[in-house]
């Protein structure tokens, strides 16, 4: 499904707002009120077009996504993605994985027990 057009307009007509300041996804989505999916779809396709170029790459916070990509409007040389070392990737993971088995023991298992009431039982109170 396209995205709007009013959404790609909002999102443009910021970016261009800020002129030759850096921006990233997060920080648009917050100020724009666009939910984040939205935002680095639509900012993909300008980076596609070369109408925004990768000025680096900080640091997120989040075990899932490592670090943010960090914009700037107008072409040019995108900033290479820095390489994760084994030992901070061997963290990162042994990190997420705690997070997980700690999501495990506070929600209860949803075990399928079929639906309450059958065609079958249906027809008996009919």
């Amino acid at each position: 499904m396209p995205m709007p057009r009013t959404k790609r307009a909002q999102i443009l007509a910021h970016i261009q707002s800020l002129g030759e300041d850096e921006f990233d996804g997060p920080s648009l989505a917050n100020v724009l009120d666009i939910k984040l999916v939205t935002v680095n779809e639509y900012l993909g396709v300008l980076h596609q077009r070369k109408q925004v170029h990768i000025t680096g790459w900080p640091p997120s916070g989040r075990t899932t996504q490592l670090s943010t990509r960090v914009y700037r409007m107008g072409p040019g040389e995108d900033t290479p993605r820095p390489k994760q070392s084994p030992a901070d990737r061997k963290a990162s993971n042994a990190a997420y994985y705690q997070k997980w088995l700690q999501r495990q023991k506070e929600e209860p298992k949803n075990q399928y027990k079929g639906s309450p009431t059958s065609v079958f039982d249906l027809a008996h109170h009919l």
